[in-house]
């Protein structure tokens, strides 16, 4: 499978449906666009793959971020899992304010392929990013040296199982 990361990550980026997946009752369109719509969509943050395009190239408008903002990078092994096993992994991040109410900051959930081992053995989970934007009401809530409180919990299950339900 290819994977293709554009940054920033404070852009949002669009596609519409291919022809595939139209709703009922819309117009099929054409799948080419004439090479200067490409060009203008680039500019803006969107971008086309053709049949056959592997690999694309944009640049996005220079921007200047707002906050600072925090990075939480999250490491986690999961334990004894069973052979020819997909498993289910959530995450969730809250911060604490100063009387130690929390405040949900992020969700994440992602699925960790099988490993094909004879019996049960450790797996590492790929890193897990938070990106914890600085809010107006979290400043309250911080301590009185700027200090920000977190919590993270994970949870897990099999997503596969041999066992069919009636």
């Amino acid at each position: 499978m290819d994977t293709i990361e554009i940054r920033p990550m404070n852009t949002s980026i669009s596609s519409s449906p291919t022809a595939a997946f139209a709703q009922p009752g819309t117009q099929n369109r054409s799948r080419c666009c004439r090479e200067d719509e490409d060009e203008t969509r680039s500019r803006n943050g969107h971008v086309r793959f053709r049949n056959c395009e592997e690999v694309k190239e944009t640049e996005l408008a220079s921007i200047e971020p707002e906050h600072s903002g925090k990075v939480l990078l999250v490491d986690m092994t999961l334990r004894n899992v069973c052979p020819c096993r997909r498993v289910a992994v959530g995450y969730h991040v809250s911060e604490l304010d100063a009387s130690g109410n929390e405040h949900s900051r992020g969700f994440k959930t992602l699925t960790v392929p099988p490993h094909y081992n004879s019996r049960a053995t450790d797996v590492q989970v790929p890193r897990v990013r938070f990106l914890l934007p600085d809010d107006e009401d979290t400043e309250e809530g911080c301590q009185s040296d700027g200090t920000r409180r977190f919590i993270v919990r994970s949870e897990a299950h099999y997503a596969d199982s041999s066992v069919s339900m009636p």
